[in-house]
């Protein structure tokens, strides 16, 4: 949080936070990934409190048994999210360093092999080189589970919907989300416990509009999740010699969690009776579920044959 969230400025202070008035302050190499990564996650932060106000009015409705606004909340995050996902995108399209950071996009724990022992920090003034320094131990960009993801995943019962029951972030007690600020991992408990309790998954699906909505939100935690994965996969060549075991199950376990994000917008789409819907809504539904599909057969050939290219982005459409 504090290399990012705490470590910009507007270079023009009258102007709103676009990716071009953003500067950081402190750098840790300088180099063009870096500044990017920086940059395009305080772009992109600005719409979560857009998806957290979208979030409890979700609840809300639920609660109130007020399905337009169910619909009209669903809409609010979707395109929050969508906006998050179109800054991200830009990030990894505006430079050409981002996958050879290495020790920022892998972190430096157990999970990945050029620093799974940690790293050692010369200027590091609590403990000096010599004196007793621990190695410290990170998650990476491509390791970690944003937050923007992990409330996605809370909110819309993702871990419920999945057979294999091996959605990131399930709950805040384990994973990534326990390495969060306590006010945040309380936040998700919240979520989390709400959700369940309410039904937000059976309440979408009670209406083929809302299963839509249900979807396009969906949609864009795969754009979101697919995204994190081909960075992760970027991060280390699959055929590389040093590739530990450790990173390759945990990559599989990644593969895994997506390819299920896949297949829960094709079981709503399944579950969801599209001929009372609007042509417009119907052609909407079938738009998003053929992306899902694609992405599906996609990782579950991967899954077979590690070795198989991914889908190209720009083919989904995302």
């Amino acid at each position: 949080m504090s290399f990012t969230f705490y470590n910009y400025r507007r270079k023009d202070a009258t102007q709103p936070l676009t990716t071009d008035n953003i500067e950081p302050i402190r750098r840790f190499s300088g180099c063009d990934a870096e500044h990017s990564y920086i940059v395009g996650h305080v772009a992109a932060a600005q719409r979560t409190g857009s998806m957290v106000s979208a979030a409890q009015e979700i609840l809300r409705s639920v609660r109130s048994d007020n399905r337009p606004a169910f619909d009209k909340a669903m809409r609010q995050y979707t395109k929050a999210m969508a906006q998050v996902n179109d800054i991200l995108s830009q990030t990894l399209k505006n430079t050409s360093e981002y996958a050879s950071f290495r020790t920022f996009l892998n972190g430096c724990n157990k999970n990945q092999p050029m620093f799974s022992n940690g790293v050692l920090y010369e200027s590091s003034t609590s403990c000096p080189l010599g004196s007793g320094q621990q190695p410290r131990h990170y998650l990476g960009v491509a390791q970690s589970s944003n937050p923007i993801a992990s409330l996605g995943t809370h909110l819309f019962q993702l871990s419920n919907l999945s057979p294999r029951g091996t959605l990131p972030c399930a709950s805040s007690n384990n994973g990534v989300d326990s390495l969060r600020p306590e006010n945040y991992q309380s936040f998700l408990a919240h979520i989390s416990a709400e959700s369940r309790a309410l039904g937000v998954q059976t309440f979408a699906l009670g209406s083929p509009a809302s299963s839509v909505e249900y979807m396009a939100a969906l949609d864009q935690v795969l754009a979101y999740r697919y995204r994190q994965w081909a960075n992760l996969r970027d991060s280390i060549p699959l055929q590389s010699s040093g590739k530990s075991a450790a990173f390759r199950d945990y990559f599989d376990v990644q593969t895994r969690h997506v390819r299920d994000v896949a297949e829960l917008v094709h079981r709503t789409h399944a579950n969801t009776d599209t001929e009372l819907l609007t042509p417009e809504s119907r052609a909407r539904a079938e738009s998003m579920v053929h992306r899902a599909e694609m992405v599906r057969r996609s990782l579950n050939r991967i899954i077979t044959d590690p070795e198989t290219a991914p889908l190209a982005m720009s083919m989904i459409a995302y």
